[in-house]
């Protein structure tokens, strides 16, 4: 058979509307069964289309059969909805473990939001930065039952354990495990060299940190960021504090 006949990419070469309620706002989204994700026009939230499994993920001649743009936007959709997908299971997780604790649950999300606000102009892996900024401070129940404090020293002996079965439970890939346990193992500890992915997490959680101090301390803590990203935020949430961003 004729590629061009191939019955499994008639929903991709002959697009049709579907209409697809925005997780942000409600409001119903036209997307088009060639696209994986459009962007709602009311609030700009990503919004998804369910995509079952298809012959253009694993046949050879897909790219020719769909042409090359279309099968790249395609996979780009999906590897972003299957990135979306974990992070959302990472912070069900997350709120789970933590339970009533309101505060360390928006904690771990308010860092989640700078992580990747910096990850927008500083390099990345979104797996390894998403995963350890939701994450960064599992350690803290274990570290109050069993040595009476939540001590960052304490943290970070205890948060790699918990954190390394949650990713395991949750089927991630273990060289991103490894990258995790080791950013939460010493996050509020920098070495000399750092990762690019601990420096962005490691911002993130300093800047949460200043905000719920309520600012108290934000010169210095502008000097010993790692990022421009970082700094940008901290301009711009604590004017004249410290150096500008580079």
């Amino acid at each position: 058979m004729s590629i061009f006949k191939c019955p499994g990419s008639d929903l991709i070469k002959s697009p049709r509307a579907e209409e697809i309620d925005c997780p942000g706002c409600g409001e119903s989204v036209e997307i088009w069964s060639d696209e994986a994700e459009v962007a709602c026009p009311n609030c700009g939230t990503p919004v998804f289309r369910e995509m079952p499994s298809a012959c253009w993920e694993w046949c050879g001649s897909a790219r020719e059969c769909v042409g090359p743009d279309r099968y790249d936007r395609m996979i780009r959709g999906r590897k972003r909805k299957e990135r979306e997908g974990l992070k959302e299971k990472l912070i069900g997780a997350m709120q789970d473990y933590f339970g009533d604790d309101e505060d360390r649950i928006r904690h771990g999300q308010s860092v989640l939001l700078y992580a990747e606000e910096i990850l927008k102009t500083e390099p990345g892996d979104q797996r390894v930065v998403v995963s350890a900024a939701v994450l960064h401070d599992i350690g803290i129940p274990n570290a109050i039952s069993r040595h009476g404090s939540s001590g960052h020293r304490f943290q970070e002996e205890e948060g790699p354990p918990v954190a390394r079965k949650i990713m395991e439970e949750l089927g991630i890939d273990r060289g991103i495990i490894d990258k995790v346990s080791d950013i939460i193992g010493h996050h509020h500890s920098p070495r000399r060299e750092e990762s690019d992915d601990y420096k962005v997490v490691y911002d993130a959680d300093q800047i949460v940190n200043l905000i719920e101090r309520d600012g108290a301390g934000a010169e210095k803590l502008s000097d010993s960021l790692f990022t421009g990203g970082g700094r940008a935020i901290m301009n711009r949430l604590f004017p004249k504090t410290g150096r500008q961003a580079e």
